[in-house]
C-alpha cells in the first residue's frame, strides 16, 4: 500500500492524532501544515502503532522509524491521545562546523576548566547539537570520562570511546527522580565533565550549578530568548530554592563560565529555496582575563540586561581567534 515515504519529506515536527498526521514545514514567514495521512499511510500506521505501544505511564519517549528519530510527547484530547513528534537531528559535529567562536571552543579545552557552560536558545536552534559537540570535543581532546544525562534517552547517540576519553550515556527517568537524582549520583562518579540534556526546573538548575563550581565542569542546555533572559531565568531558579536575590546573583557570577545563545533565521537562494542559518551570541566569563571582569561584576550586581554591551565588546575584540589551538 506504499504511496509515499515520510523519510523523503522535508519537515521538522509531526502532530499525530487518531485520524490525522500533520507534518510541519518551517519557512521564513510561517510554518506550513501538511496532512500526510493519505500520502504516507504505511508510515503513519507504523508511527501510531509504536506510539500506542509506548509505556502508558511515560508521557515522553524516543521513537525510531525508517532511519528517523523523534522525541515524542503524549497528551490526551478527551479519550484519544495526541502525540507530538519532534524530529531529532541533533548529532555530534566537528567543532569547526558549530556557530561558536574559536576562543570559546579553546576555553572549553582548558585542563582545569571549572564552572557551567550554558547553551541557550529557542526550539530548533541547535542547542543539543552544539552542547553535545562541545562536550564530545573536550572528552576527545582532554581524555577522561564524560557522563551525558539525556531525557529522553538516546537523543544524541554518542556513548563509547571518543578520542582520548569515553562518554557514558545515562537515560533519565522522571519516575526515578529525573535529572536531580542523577546529578546527586554523578557527584560520586569522579567523572571529568558532565552534560545535562536540558535544565527545566529549579532542582536541576541549582544542583548543576553547585556541581560545576565544586566538583567538575558541567555543560547544559536551557530554553531562553537571549543571554540576559538566560541569566534572569537561572536567577529565578536559584531564588526558588530559597536564596536571596543578592545570593543568587553572586552564585551565578561565581559559577557560570560561559554562555552560547543560538538563533536561527532563513536565507533564500536565487531559486527561491529557503535554508536555515544559525548564529550565536557568546559571553565568556574567564576569571583569568581582565576583559571578562566587567561582565562578571554586572552579573554579581544582577544587571543582566547590561551584558549586551559585553557580548558586543567580546565579539568585536577577541572572537576572531582561530581553531588551531583545538
Amino acid at each position: 500500500m506504499i504511496t509515499g515515504r515520510l523519510a523523503q519529506r522535508e519537515f521538522v515536527d509531526i502532530v499525530l492524532g487518531p485520524d490525522f498526521c500533520d507534518i510541519k514545514v518551517e519557512g521564513p514567514e510561517m510554518t506550513q501544515l501538511d496532512d500526510i495521512e493519505a500520502d504516507c499511510p504505511d508510515d503513519v500506521q507504523a508511527l501510531r502503532a509504536m506510539c500506542h505501544n509506548a509505556p502508558a505511564d511515560d508521557p515522553e519517549f524516543t521513537l525510531v522509524h525508517d532511519g528517523m528519530r523523534f522525541r515524542v510527547t503524549a497528551m490526551r484530547q478527551d479519550v484519544d491521545p495526541i502525540w507530538f513528534l519532534s524530529r531529532i537531528d541533533a548529532q555530534v559535529r566537528p567543532v569547526q562546523k558549530l556557530p561558536v567562536p574559536g576562543r570559546f571552543i579553546t576555553f572549553c579545552l582548558r585542563p582545569k576548566l571549572q564552572g557551567l557552560i550554558l547553551v541557550t536558545g529557542g526550539f530548533g536552534t541547535g542547542k543539543t547539537t552544539t552542547a553535545s559537540s562541545l562536550f564530545a570535543h573536550r572528552i576527545s581532546k582532554c581524555g577522561g570520562t564524560g557522563i551525558a544525562l539525556e531525557d529522553p534517552t538516546a537523543e544524541v547517540q554518542m556513548a563509547g570511546r571518543f578520542g582520548a576519553g569515553r562518554i557514558v550515556s545515562i537515560p533519565i527517568s522522571r519516575k526515578h527522580g529525573g535529572y536531580f537524582t542523577a546529578l546527586q549520583l554523578v557527584r560520586r562518579s569522579r567523572a571529568d565533565v558532565i552534560l545535562v540534556g536540558e535544565i527545566r526546573n529549579a532542582d536541576t538548575a541549582v544542583e548543576a550549578l553547585d556541581i560545576s563550581n565544586t566538583d567538575m565542569p558541567v555543560m547544559a542546555t536551557m530554553h531562553a530568548s537571549s543571554v540576559s533572559e538566560a541569566f534572569d531565568k537561572y536567577h529565578s531558579y536559584i531564588r526558588a530554592q530559597g536564596a536571596s536575590s543578592t545570593e543568587a546573583s553572586s552564585r551565578l557570577a561565581m559559577s557560570v563560565a560561559g554562555v552560547v545563545h543560538l538563533t536561527k533565521s532563513f536565507v533564500t537562494d536565487t531559486a527561491g529555496r529557503h535554508s536555515p542559518r544559525y548564529r550565536s551570541d557568546c559571553l565568556l566569563l574567564d576569571r583569568n582575563d581582565q576583559a571578562c571582569l566587567g561582565a562578571m561584576g554586572k552579573i554579581r550586581e544582577g544587571n543582566f540586561a547590561a551584558l549586551r554591551d559585553d557580548i558586543q565588546m567580546q565579539a568585536a575584540t577577541f572572537w576572531h581567534s582561530t581553531l588551531s589551538a583545538t
